[in-house]
């Protein structure tokens, strides 16, 4: 009687937690209206087609590359008001971060939940009017679904917020046939695997007609600008994002995988277009600045992607090899493809991965979320405070963002 009770509250509690965070996240997404009425960046996208859903009319803008989870779900209630569906929606995900980091350890969960919330690419994009907390908070769920039909439901979700979701659905399939199948009974248990797992048979046909009819392509818009290519860079590039986090805590141990990332950087660095044509985020100085310096500057980050993969290798040895593999193979999957270096492409690998650590020492954890605070103050306070215009379009601000 006495852990029913304590589970009860502990359930009650994370939800009652997750709504005060929604509320404190409200009062960003307000300021951010007072300092960004109208929709900017990607948002002019996202809020135009809304608003055409908010008058039955259901033509679709041509420059979206993703489906219309987010813009529907936002119809019923936040018509003119949009950037406010993520306030709602971080009860959701902070629920489903607790159930995900159940998942490995109970230590520290709701403390480390609020840490992943605040990863500064996160929150920057939640603010405003983005797919990345929607998708980040469906795959969530899915992920610590322990019934394969609710996972699929909410995969179901995720695939309608961002494509790529359909990589971790993968994922989650075969790891539930690694934990299901017997080698006693190899056959029979195949057998129920694939009845238990019939609705994502249904989703992944459901997926393939999808890039059938679409010419073969995975995006819905804006093709040319997202091609397929093999830009195993971003795997590195990823790495320098883990690294942020535990780079006082592991030293060097070899440098053996140095003539492949070399093989990497030398055949596999690449440029899209727009990452040198649009200088309000920060990939545009950091490519401009240090990549594009010389030539030989995008080979001095060698040793630092060494001790990424380290660190992301080190970090996780609590887990089954297999899952490691299909981690780091899903990862592949989703950034590999892509031509452009965007950060919040790497949003959800990294809190899939900060979720899993079993760090629980309180120091840390302090030092984690002083660093997320300034990194934070610092982004927000140019986002806001420092704006300027373009010679081509005097009087209109342009504003600094990942």
């Amino acid at each position: 009687i006495i852990l029913t009770v304590v589970i009860n509250i502990a359930f009650a509690f994370k939800w009652i937690l997750g709504s005060i965070l929604g509320l404190v996240h409200a009062c960003f997404v307000h300021f951010s209206y007072l300092k960004v009425s109208m929709p900017y960046m990607d948002e002019i996208f996202h809020v135009d087609q809304t608003r055409r859903y908010c008058i039955a009319n259901y033509s679709w803008n041509g420059k979206i590359t993703t489906p219309p989870a987010l813009y529907l779900l936002s119809v019923p209630f936040f018509c003119g008001n949009e950037r406010y569906i993520n306030s709602f929606l971080i009860c959701f995900a902070f629920v489903g971060l607790c159930n995900y980091r159940r998942l490995f350890t109970s230590s520290q969960v709701f403390l480390t939940s609020i840490l992943s919330l605040c990863l500064p690419v996160l929150f920057h994009s939640s603010i405003l009017y983005y797919t990345d907390l929607l998708s980040l908070t469906t795959l969530l769920w899915a992920l610590s679904s322990k019934s394969s039909l609710k996972a699929a439901i909410f995969f179901t979700l995720a695939l309608l917020t961002r494509q790529t979701n359909i990589i971790w659905a993968g994922m989650y399939v075969l790891i539930y046939f690694i934990k299901n199948v017997d080698d006693k009974n190899l056959i029979g248990s195949i057998i129920k695997i694939f009845l238990d797992l019939w609705s994502f048979i249904l989703l992944f046909i459901a997926f393939m007609s999808f890039v059938i009819m679409n010419d073969g392509k995975i995006v819905l818009g804006d093709h040319e600008a997202h091609r397929i290519v093999p830009h195993f860079m971003q795997l590195y590039y990823f790495s320098l994002f883990v690294l942020i986090r535990k780079i006082l805590f592991m030293p060097i141990r070899t440098f053996v995988l140095c003539g492949v990332i070399t093989v990497c950087i030398y055949c596999f660095t690449m440029d899209h277009p727009y990452l040198l044509a649009d200088n309000r985020h920060y990939t545009f100085y950091i490519w401009r600045r240090f990549f594009l310096y010389h030539p030989s500057f995008k080979y001095l980050l060698m040793p630092i992607y060494l001790i990424s993969l380290y660190i992301m290798k080190e970090f996780t040895v609590h887990l089954s090899p297999s899952n490691i593999l299909l981690f780091l193979l899903s990862t592949a999957s989703v950034l590999v493809p892509a031509h452009l270096l965007e950060p919040r492409y790497f949003i959800a690998s990294f809190i899939l991965w900060r979720m899993a650590l079993l760090e629980n020492r309180r120091w840390v954890l302090i030092i984690e979320f002083l660093y997320l605070l300034i990194i934070n103050s610092l982004t927000l306070y140019l986002f806001f405070e420092k704006p300027f215009e373009w010679l081509n379009e005097p009087g209109i601000k342009q504003r600094f963002m990942w």
